[in-house]
C-alpha cells in the first residue's frame, strides 16, 4: 500500500513545529498532538517561537485534571505556511513531576493510504 502526505509540504512542516515544540514548550501537565495543514503560500513557518509562546501559555491555562477523555482542548493557530490544530493530552499526575523527552505525540502526521 501506498502512504502519502495529504500536501507535498505535510510532512516538513509537520517536523519543523514537531521538533520546534518539542526543544522549547516546558509544560509538564499535557503532551501535544499537532495536525498541519499546509497553505501552499510558504514553505516554512514564519513564526515557531511566537507559536510555541502561544501553545505554552494556552497549557499553563489548562486543570489537566479537568479535561475530559471525549472533550480534548484544542488551541488552532494559523501561519502564512500552514493551519495548525494543537490538542493538549493530559499526562498522568504520576509523571508530571518532570518534563517528557518528547512532548509532541505524534512525530510523524497522519498519513493516507490506498492501493
Amino acid at each position: 500500500m501506498d502512504y502519502r502526505a495529504g500536501h507535498p509540504d505535510e510532512i516538513t512542516l509537520h517536523h519543523e513545529l514537531r521538533d520546534s515544540l518539542n526543544s522549547s514548550l516546558t509544560n509538564r501537565n499535557f503532551f501535544v498532538w499537532i495536525n498541519v495543514r499546509p497553505t501552499g503560500d510558504a514553505k516554512q513557518f514564519s513564526n515557531l517561537n511566537g507559536m510555541a509562546s502561544k501553545i505554552e501559555s494556552w497549557l499553563s491555562d489548562l486543570d489537566p485534571d479537568a479535561v475530559e477523555e471525549g472533550d480534548l482542548p484544542k488551541l488552532p493557530l494559523h501561519d502564512d505556511a500552514a493551519s495548525v490544530e494543537i490538542t493538549a493530552l493530559p499526562r498522568k499526575a504520576e509523571v508530571r513531576d518532570h518534563r517528557a523527552a518528547e512532548i509532541v505525540g505524534n512525530p510523524w502526521p497522519v498519513l493516507v493510504g490506498w492501493g
